[in-house]
């Protein structure tokens, strides 16, 4: 093993530290280390922890990290990393974490990363990335967090994301995605975060997705979605904290069977009791923890919330052609603190529990 991160160490990684060859772990995060990956890095073949993330490393990744095939997590986050992801990393048959976001990359992602079976974290978000999601990560079974929000993506949502039975959270906002939410999406039980938001996709939402009965937050505003919301879209409010759909083309009467269903915003604060003590969400994240951030619309104006607050609720209708009057069951909803409904001419927020 060898430690040398949270110091001020600067310079370029010698070239020589490839000649380490039984290096288990590294890690040289939180540092000024620049310039390039060097290719001898190839040469650590026990090497199973790679944690370089948070310096200003500016090159591309070589295709020798492909040899490190006992490599089990890898974190480049928060560099300036350039290029393509290697097609070589569909051999590291052994990864189960792999982090690189918050760079420079470009290019498509490489369909062999379907390879890795065993990856339980997929992040890659904020990059350059371009080109179709492919298929074949339909194949990564044991994934849980697939991150790929806020670079350049284009195509169809593809069908095959709907084999991933063990996702617990999504992330495709912010790309230029198109065409419809696949049915197929219905099958992931045990997804608790879908966020769809800002992309151009089209078409109804799938009654399927009525399955998802563990969903907390929702976020499908900023796309072009018509028609009605599906009765079958009530089975998803047991859990619900957050629901989104602004910004669509969204018609008929606003959904009172829907509302009904909002039960965590109806019991108030005997729908506390099941929830965790903790006011945030907070899950084991790598090496460390991590709180759910979430975006908001406060006032017509977007908000980040840097940790989500589980007493938090919203729910947001705006900038869609519902018709007719607001449901009166909406009195009712007492935990209820983020309004926001298409009607209210004023488009605001309200930040205040509803009266009956």
């Amino acid at each position: 093993m060898l430690y040398l991160h949270s110091n001020e160490l600067n310079g370029s990684i010698p070239d020589e530290i490839g000649q380490l060859r039984m290096l288990n772990n590294l890690g040289l995060y939180l540092s000024q280390l620049d310039g390039s990956l060097p290719s001898s890095l190839g040469n650590w073949s026990s090497l199973a922890w790679l944690y370089i993330s948070y310096n200003p490393l500016s090159s591309f990744i070589p295709l020798e990290m492909g040899n490190l095939t006992n490599l089990e997590a890898i974190y480049m986050s928060d560099n300036f990393l350039t290029g393509p992801i290697p097609p070589t990393f569909g051999k590291l048959m052994k990864l189960t974490e792999l982090h690189v976001f918050r760079t420079e990359l470009t290019g498509s992602i490489p369909s062999k990363l379907g390879n890795l079976k065993l990856l339980r974290r997929l992040c890659l978000y904020h990059n350059n990335l371009t080109g179709s999601i492919p298929s074949t990560l339909g194949n990564l079974t044991e994934l849980t967090h697939f991150y790929l929000h806020e670079n350049q993506l284009s195509g169809n949502i593809p069908d095959e994301l709907g084999n991933l039975w063990a996702m617990i959270h999504v992330e495709l906002r912010q790309n230029q995605l198109t065409g419809p939410i696949p049915p197929s999406l219905g099958n992931l039980t045990d997804l608790r975060y879908l966020y769809l938001r800002r992309n151009g996709l089209s078409s109804s939402i799938p009654g399927f997705l009525g399955n998802l009965r563990a969903m907390l937050y929702l976020r499908l505003d900023e796309n072009e979605l018509t028609g009605p919301i599906p009765f079958s879209f009530a089975h998803l409010f047991s859990k619900l904290r957050i629901l989104d759909l602004s910004d669509n083309n969204f018609t008929s009467p606003l959904p009172a069977y829907l509302i009904v269903k909002l039960q965590e915003m109806m019991n108030g604060q005997n729908g506390q009791e099941s929830q965790d003590k903790s006011l945030y969400m907070r899950h084991a994240y790598g090496i460390m923890d991590y709180y759910d951030s979430v975006n908001v619309i406060v006032k017509g104006k977007e908000i980040l919330l840097l940790s989500s607050l589980t007493i938090f609720t919203t729910f947001d209708l705006s900038l869609n052609s519902f018709e007719g009057n607001i449901p009166d069951v909406i009195g009712h909803l007492h935990s209820l603190i983020g309004l926001n409904l298409p009607t209210i001419t004023s488009r605001e927020l309200f930040l205040q529990p509803l009266e009956t």
